[in-house]
């Protein structure tokens, strides 16, 4: 056994040369060759009192050898050759011992081993420029290397079982490849190897190379190194801290790796890993300072990668499901000046977490497919850009339950969450400053989008009505029983949510300047909008496409607003068998309620306030609503300068119309095209200057039962036109100069004017 065999021979015997084999102080050059054949053999060589250059060589063959070979002086050069062939072993494991101690410059070792081997190589002190190798064949083989001094390079190559390796390499390098660069590599080959680099200086080299089944890979680089690390097998554990502008590459496959890597400053870091098909648990994590860059490729499920970055210009890309040089990346989506592409392929379970909390200029991508993946970002600083796709467009994983949640806070933020599967999340929060959001669910999921924006410049806004706008802006485009929330607080707010699957739900709440939301649903969907503008200048836009959904409409604005910002406007289209409500409280109030579908039975309600007691006709309220027959509309107007247009066209009979004007100057039209239909209005309340026109009925006298009534104060007038049989007026004029006018054609009518 190896422990038998290292407690019978002396260490002293490797270390201290014997009268046989070493060679005295000289100045001259030395050359020492030996060889031994057989078990149990010593051979030691000490050439440290030779100034010029010094070769050794020591060959053996055999079991149980031992091997030593110290060097002083400059350009010196070892080689040790030990191998069992031919050998019977006697024992369970033929172990070799050798070991090589060289200093000063321009070295170059060579130890070559097969059995049960220990290799030692040590290049100290004045050692600069040297150069060493390692190469074993067997079961746990032991590799150490300690070198000291720039221009340094160490290679180990381990093949067997149980294998480890250890390299030290210190000094100053020059950072820019020159030959005063230390260099560091490891291959091992076989199962349990371990293999750890040390090295100190600028510009340092490592590379780690590892075939087998747990595996073990540390690297520690100080002042600026390059580290690359490829795993090949089961359980791999890599871990790599880098000081300095740093380069680190880890590439891992197969089941269960994980990878570590700490850089500071201006750093870049890849990482790849895989796993077998079905297994799982890969997990990388990268913690960067500096302008860093950090490439995270994971295939399988299950997976976790976590990326911290701090300092100006760092970016960060994670993929999960595919490789960073997968030649099949799916394809694109994006919304606005962006886009993503997802993949095709993929596991599920998923999870990716990214802080960028430094400052600067930062950028994250997440791509996950698959089911079930979570994406978190976390951004504070400036320039900040995230995209997140989450899904796949083919395969058994769509990328359902996928949640994704996305927080920046700072300047000129970007967010994109595009989401293909169905039951998705997507969690966007914006603080501050030229903010835009963009989420797309394909699949059907929800979203919920917080924007606020305090600079209170009034900001850039091109042209309403475009998607030009440098504050908050956000769009959500979804698909199948899908929920929007949104909450826009700042100035130049622009929301867009188009809704294409039935049973949608959007909640829009936006406060400050010039805000504004579009809102497009098809089915039977909801919609809720809440906008309160601390200057002035709300619009809202909802269009619904089918029967049976709702949309609430609430718009407030400030009374001191000039009269040349509009405060509210709403724009509410739907299919006829709806619901609209409509509530504004300003100066300027807008609101055109359109419900004309395929069906009867729509409901309308809207309350204008206009706030403004001294104002003039453009801070008139004004309502327009159009629906089909058998429906009902209810409008309420209070302030001065009110006016209503509603139109309830023809079908089936039945319908309600309902205006109530409290004020000046207020003018009410109604429009009913079929029988049985119902009007009311009354405009009273110091309403003086109204007037009320309303007209019922067929041209050809064939709708019946029309209720005509109207309610009026002083200078008031009145027109009511009924064409059919058995329809009612009546008009209400209570004090002094009202006019009433009523006209009706057809038998059984009934007017009556009371003023």
């Amino acid at each position: 056994m190896k422990k038998t065999f290292l407690t019978s021979v002396s260490a002293a015997a490797l270390l201290i040369a014997g009268p046989a084999y070493a060679q005295g102080v000289t100045t001259q050059a030395a050359e020492s060759t030996v060889t031994q054949t057989g078990s149990g053999n010593v051979a030691s060589v000490n050439q440290v009192g030779a100034t010029g250059d010094t070769d050794s060589s020591v060959t053996q063959v055999g079991t149980d050898n031992l091997a030593g070979v110290t060097q002083g002086g400059d350009n010196n050069d070892a080689t040790i050759r030990q191998t069992t062939e031919g050998f019977i072993t006697t024992s369970e494991d033929p172990s070799n011992v050798a070991s090589v101690d060289q200093q000063g410059e321009g070295g170059d070792l060579t130890i070559e081993q097969d059995g049960d081997n220990d290799a030692y190589a040590t290049q100290t002190a004045s050692s600069a420029n040297s150069n060493g190798f390692v190469s074993q064949t067997g079961t746990d083989n032991i590799a150490n290397y300690v070198q000291s001094g720039m221009g340094q390079s160490a290679v180990a190559i381990q093949i067997g079982r149980d294998n480890s390796v250890s390299i030290a390499q210190s000094g100053t390098g020059s950072g820019d490849g020159l030959p005063d660069t230390d260099g560091a590599a490891v291959w091992q080959t076989g199962r349990d190897n371990s293999a750890s680099i040390n090295q100190s200086g600028d510009g340092d080299l490592a590379l780690t190379i590892q075939t087998g089944s747990d595996n073990i890979a540390n690297v520690l680089q100080t002042g600026g190194g390059n580290s690359e690390i490829t795993q090949t097998g089961d359980d791999n554990t890599a871990g790599v801290t880098q000081g300095g502008a740093d380069t680190s590459v880890i590439t891992q496959s197969l089941v269960d790796n994980v990878a570590y890597v700490d850089q500071n400053g201006g750093a870049m870091s890849t990482i790849t890993q895989s796993t077998l098909l079905n297994a799982a648990g890969n997990e990388a994590n990268v913690n960067q300072r500096g302008a860093s860059t950090s490439t995270v490729g994971q295939i399988g499920r299950d997976n976790m990668a976590g990326v911290s970055q701090k300092g100006e210009g760092s970016t960060s890309t994670i993929y999960q499901g595919l490789a960073p040089n997968d030649t099949n990346p799916g394809y694109s989506v994006g919304i606005g000046r962006f886009s993503v592409t997802l993949a095709t392929g993929g596991d599920r379970g998923n999870i990716a977490n990214v802080t960028q909390n430094g400052g600067d200029e930062n950028s994250s991508t997440i791509l996950q497919r698959a089911d079930g993946g979570l994406a978190s970002v976390l951004q504070t600083g400036n320039s900040n850009t995230s995209e997140i796709g989450q899904g796949r467009t083919s395969g058994r994983e769509a990328g359902d339950n996928s949640i994704a949640g996305v927080s920046q806070l700072g300047d000129n933020n970007y967010s994109l969450v595009a989401q293909t599967g169905g039951a998705s999340t997507a969690y966007v929060t914006q603080n501050n400053d030229d903010n835009d959001s963009f989420v797309e669910q394909s699949g059907g999921g929800e979203a919920y989008v917080s924007q606020t924006a305090t600079s209170n410049n009034f900001g850039t806004r091109t042209d309403r009505g475009t998607e030009a706008v440098r504050n908050n802006y956000s769009r959500v485009t979804q698909s199948s029983d899908a929920i929007a929330s949104l909450s826009q607080s700042g100035e130049l707010n622009l929301s867009t949510i188009d809704q294409s699957g039935g049973k949608a739900i959007a909640g829009v709440s936006q406060s400050g300047l010039f805000n504004e939301s579009r809102v497009d649903q098809n089915a039977a969907a909801t919609t809720y909008v809440t906008q309160a503008g601390a200057y002035g200048d709300n619009r809202s836009n909802v269009t619904q496409n089918a029967a049976n959904a709702l949309a609430t409409v609430n718009q407030s604005a400030d009374n001191s607003a000039p009269t040349w910002f509009p405060t509210n406007d709403s724009v509410i289209v739907q299919d006829s068998a709806a619901i609209a409500a409509v509530t504004q409280t300003g100066q300027q109030n807008y609101s055109s309620v359109s419900q004309q579908g395929g069906a009867a039975g729509a409901f309308a309600s809207v309350n204008q306030t206009n706030t403004n007691l001294a104002g003039t006709e453009a801070d008139m309220n004004k309502s327009y609503v159009t629906q089909n027959s058998d429906s009902d509309a209810y409008v309420t107007q209070i302030g001065e300068g009110n006016m209503s247009t509603l139109t309830q066209y023809e079908g089936s009979a039945g319908s309600l119309a309902s205006i109530e004007q409290l004020g000046t100057d207020g003018y009410s039209l109604v429009n009913q095209f079929s029988g049985a239909n119902t009007a009311y209005v009354r405009q009273t309340a110091d309403s003086t200057g109204a007037s009320s026109t309303i007209t019922q009925g067929k041209a050809d006298s064939t709708s019946n039962l029309n209720l005509a009534s109207v309610v009026q104060s002083a200078d008031a007038t009145s027109t009511i036109t009924q064409n059919g049989i058995g329809n009612q007026a009546f008009v209400d004029q209570s004090t002094n100069g009202v006019v009433s006018t009523i006209t009706q054609t057809g038998t059984g009518n009934i007017a009556s004017v009371n003023q």
